[in-house]
């Protein structure tokens, strides 16, 4: 049994793609999303937060550390674990349990990356040493286990303003269309797992005749060199049939 997370700002579009997949796999419509693979989401007016927390207090009681003291930091600054053998061996079974635990925490909890990319270096054989600095972490965590990331609701138009300060309009579309290709691929990849295969170019429309002659050459190399390596990647899709760029009058 797998869970998939399905987005789209078209509520018609997406009844559409749920229609199909049900026809060719058994489904069953969980609504709203508030949890995947123990991620819980939260919605707001200002935006969307995600978390562990759940995740969190059961490491903690995994490891009997659930009433253990908070630490300040997940490791000292200073900290230089060793390979050598002055302590005797870890049970490697557990500690690889745990830094893997740690390592699915740390996509969301990125404050604590560092200090489980370092301790991932010492799985043969742990130490000592090494287990102490993987209870750091979790004394760490047991302090600040309510921690989220948040992604504000204006976050991509603010983004979005900032990529596009550009006077030239051919040179903010040469943009926008390697950022809709950009989408294309993702979105054909996605389809590609579910053995939905894309053969024909997806069509993007541009309502510009230059940006359109400059997508098929390389000769307007001084007009687009702020876009150079936009140029360059979407012509190389366009190349590849990917994508065409269709031209459409603005008044459609």
């Amino acid at each position: 049994m797998d869970d998939i997370i399905l987005t789209s700002n078209d509520k018609g579009e997406r009844e559409r793609l749920k229609e199909k997949l049900a026809l060719e796999f058994k489904m069953k419509d969980l609504g709203s999303l508030h949890i995947f693979l123990e991620i819980e989401v939260a919605r707001s007016r200002e935006g969307i937060s995600i978390s562990q927390r759940k995740y969190v207090l059961d490491l903690l009681k995994e490891t009997s550390m659930i009433g253990c003291k908070p630490a300040n930091t997940p490791m000292d600054p200073n900290t230089k674990l060793s390979t050598k053998l002055a302590q005797g061996p870890m049970n490697k079974g557990r500690y690889h349990r745990l830094v893997g635990k740690l390592i699915y925490l740390s996509h969301i909890r990125l404050d604590i990356a560092f200090a489980i990319s370092y301790v991932s270096q010492f799985m043969h054989p742990p130490l000592g040493e090494h287990m102490e600095a993987v209870h750091k972490i979790l004394r760490d965590i047991k302090g600040t286990f309510g921690r989220s990331l948040f992604f504000r609701k204006t976050m991509g138009k603010a983004l979005k303003s900032i990529l596009m300060q550009t006077r030239s309009s051919t040179k903010v579309e040469l943009r926008e269309i390697a950022h809709a290709i950009c989408k294309i691929l993702w979105l054909k990849m996605i389809l590609e797992e579910l053995e939905v295969m894309v053969k024909k170019p997806v069509e993007v429309y541009c309502d510009n005749k230059v940006t359109i002659n400059i997508s098929h050459s390389l000769v307007h190399q001084d007009r687009t060199k702020p876009v150079e390596v936009d140029h360059h990647f979407f012509k190389e899709k366009i190349d590849e049939g990917v994508a065409c760029i269709t031209y459409i009058p603005t008044t459609k």
